[in-house]
């Protein structure tokens, strides 16, 4: 029994390692659109593989929950791996994807790097507390390291993550938080503790958070006009930008101008998701989440606390941040719905009919899935060959992947791009307003402004670099373009008046050439006008 035991211990931890470790040093290739595809393929099958397991377990009635001890310590086994990753990129002896950080492991970015952490953190406490001399020691200086490090990585969610599940973790039981609860002056400490805490979070870093609150503005006043059903798939990349730039049009003075950016994301799941699919889609959600973590806290798992402390990762940074779209956290999620469902799924009826129903359909979903990764993958290699000079070639095999991908926004735009790039400009435009529909944003308007510039359209062209900078109003380069459409055409007076509005423009990046640039020759195009 102990020999299978162990066979099956280690075929869990080369499971685990094999899965998780794929999803998060994939994405140190070089190519970056390839390493997210994969990553996100990688992903999609360890999803699979677990829930292929999960219903294996419960028809052939396993004890599933038998391998959770070799899956954490292989989580956490690849964060101990992605930190010395981090220490070596601190050292200069290892490269870093990101060349703007310090370090960001294998990542591309430190606040994903974080959230690897802030998951790691709470399974390192939880063995801490269930380990002998020798073994305790081990886990609290790699525990100890890894709270290090979400702390060196300055990323705010990771740190509150991180302080959220310690507390958790912390607590001899759960029957202390009604303690707390009752307690008065418990329930004022804490009160206090956590709004200093959030305050000072806040004012560290005060642009980036003042950035999100514009984000969650405006997605406020999309969901305000599509409250219940929401704008569906693609909502938020197809409508986020025209909405902001409604939104400065309407306050031209606001103090979010210098704070703008071209955003996929309102960093923040939960209202990304209402955007998405309306309020209706939310209380679903939330029924959902709350209907697993009531099973979570009636269960006599004697990890039950460490469960609790991970969803309360997984909220907090869904609440700041955009986990939902982070290939690993796929697996996570995966594994704790799988484990928090599993006595549930156990204890019913028709059990072995319901999981083959739940393959079968699982299955189905599957397929539609890896062909469109199919199709992505061949896009990448035709968007590889594009960028080495073969656009012309290319054009062919645009036009058959135009067929698998027309619904998907960013190749219509890579599309038109590669049309622009070649003189096409009728198709370019053709293109890039099927985009709009799906994928609308500042590059997107850009690009149809200079198609109509190079048709000889100089209205058209005018009103979407007007639309673009309305997008992003911070950015110079819309400007600059209209200033010289002007001056092409003669119209001195209104390349005077953009020449001045470049000039008197809040530069957000002091130190940028291009920036300079600009308001250069906008100088010379006002003392061109006027001497």
């Amino acid at each position: 029994m102990n020999v299978r035991r162990n066979r099956s211990t280690v075929l869990w931890c080369g499971v685990a390692l094999f899965l998780c470790g794929g999803t998060a040093f994939m994405i140190a290739l070089t190519h970056f659109r390839l390493a997210h595809l994969l990553c996100r393929m990688w992903a999609t099958f360890g999803v699979m593989v677990i829930g292929v397991c999960l219903c294996m377990a419960i028809v052939l009635k396993r004890d599933y929950l038998s391998s959770t001890h070799a899956v954490l310590m292989s989580f956490f086994c690849v964060g101990i791996l992605e930190m010395v990753c981090a220490l070596l990129q601190l050292v200069s002896l290892f490269p870093i994807i990101n060349p703007y950080y310090h370090f960001t492991g294998s990542f591309d970015n430190p606040a994903v790097f974080a959230m690897f952490m802030s998951f790691c953190l709470p399974i390192g406490m939880y063995y801490i507390a269930r380990s002998t001399a020798i073994s305790r020691l081990v886990w609290g200086v790699s525990t100890f390291c890894i709270g290090s490090f979400l702390i060196l990585s300055a990323s705010r969610t990771g740190i509150l993550a991180g302080m959220c599940s310690a507390f958790i973790m912390w607590m001899p039981k759960f029957g202390v938080i009604k303690d707390y609860w009752f307690n008065r002056k418990r329930i004022v400490l804490l009160w206090v503790a956590l709004a200093l805490l959030i305050g000072v979070l806040y004012f560290c870093k005060q642009d980036s958070a003042d950035g999100r609150l514009l984000a969650w503005k405006v997605s406020a006043n999309m969901i305000a006009d599509r409250p219940f059903l929401g704008w569906g798939n693609n909502g938020f990349d197809a409508f986020y930008m025209p909405y902001q730039a409604d939104y400065f049009m309407r306050n031209p003075e606001s103090s979010f101008l210098l704070l703008a950016d071209n955003l996929s994301h309102p960093f923040n799941e939960f209202l990304w998701f209402t955007v998405q699919y309306g309020i209706a889609g939310l209380i679903l959600l939330l029924l959902m989440l709350g209907w697993i973590l009531k099973n979570v806290f009636k269960s006599c798992d004697k990890r039950k606390k460490l469960w609790i402390s991970l969803y309360s990762v997984l909220v907090v940074w869904g609440m700041f941040s955009y986990p939902f779209h982070i290939p690993f956290v796929w697996l996570v999620i995966a594994y704790l719905l799988s484990v928090s469902l599993f006595p549930v799924f156990a204890r019913l009826h028709f059990v072995k009919q319901l999981m083959f129903c739940a393959l079968f359909m699982a299955f189905l979903w599957l397929v539609p899935i890896f062909i469109s990764y199919k199709n992505e993958m061949d896009w990448v290699k035709v968007q590889e060959k594009a960028l080495a000079g073969e656009t012309l070639d290319m054009l062919p095999r645009y036009a058959e992947l135009y067929e698998e991908l027309k619904d998907n926004g960013a190749f219509l735009y890579n599309y038109g791009a590669e049309l622009h790039f070649v003189g096409h400009y009728d198709e370019a435009l053709k293109i890039l307003q099927e985009c709009v529909c799906k994928y609308s944003d500042y590059n997107v308007q850009m690009l149809m402004a200079s198609c109509y510039q190079y048709l000889g359209q100089p209205q058209m062209a005018i009103e979407k670099y007007r639309y673009a900078n309305r997008m992003i109003p911070n950015r110079f380069l819309p400007l600059y373009h209209e200033m010289q459409i002007y001056r092409e055409n003669g119209d001195s007076v209104n390349a005077c008046e953009v020449a001045r509005t470049i000039i008197n423009k809040p530069v957000k990046i002091k130190k940028s050439a291009a920036v300079k640039r600009i308001i250069q020759e906008a100088n010379e195009c006002l003392n061109h006008y006027t001497k």
